[in-house]
């Protein structure tokens, strides 16, 4: 389902984890079923069908609530929700979110997730105008993503970091 998505073979994506979804509860494993439900929210809104992601969103949030061990998994289902509503402009529903589930991720120790929800944190901030806010979320995620060694997002992040630079002024910086 991930390498359908990351291909944009978004229909193929949302079929397998339907599949999945539906062995995932005959087997009785909710953890999986967690994975796929919000992979197949990632796939939807992706494909730009924001309702549906919604509706996957919702069948993890419902898996969640009845399996309290699977806490951690909450902060995988967070970025995806904080994405799909920065995508809808519902800034004011994303940005609790987002600072939920960054908690969850310091908690957790899920850096890859707390960098990727700091960069969604830092879209928030530049669409309010707080720039400076903005560049602030995009370093720690830069670092972050810089200590996991995952070179192709620090490239992104560094991208980032100059546009929101050359937005200050900063043009030197911006380099």
């Amino acid at each position: 389902a991930r390498l359908h998505t990351r291909t944009g073979n978004y229909l193929a994506a949302v079929q397998v984890c339907r599949r999945g979804l539906r062995e995932a509860r005959r087997a009785e494993l909710p953890e999986l079923a967690v994975l796929f439900a919000t992979q197949g929210a990632r796939a939807a809104r992706r494909s730009g069908d924001i309702p549906s992601a919604l509706a996957w969103l919702a069948e993890a949030d419902m898996l969640l609530q009845r399996n309290a061990d699977l806490a951690p998994l909450a902060v995988r289902v967070a970025w995806t929700r904080s994405a799909v509503l920065l995508e809808l402009q519902r800034g004011g529903e994303a940005e609790p979110e987002i600072l939920r589930a960054v908690q969850l991720a310091e908690q957790t120790h899920q850096e890859r997730a707390e960098a990727g929800l700091r960069t969604n944190l830092s879209v928030l901030y530049w669409r309010q105008g707080d720039v400076p806010a903005a560049v602030e979320q995009v370093e720690r995620a830069r670092r972050i993503f810089d200590q996991l060694g995952e070179l192709d997002q620090v490239a992104l992040t560094e991208t980032n970091l100059a546009e929101l630079r050359a937005r200050q002024g900063l043009l030197d910086e911006a380099r």
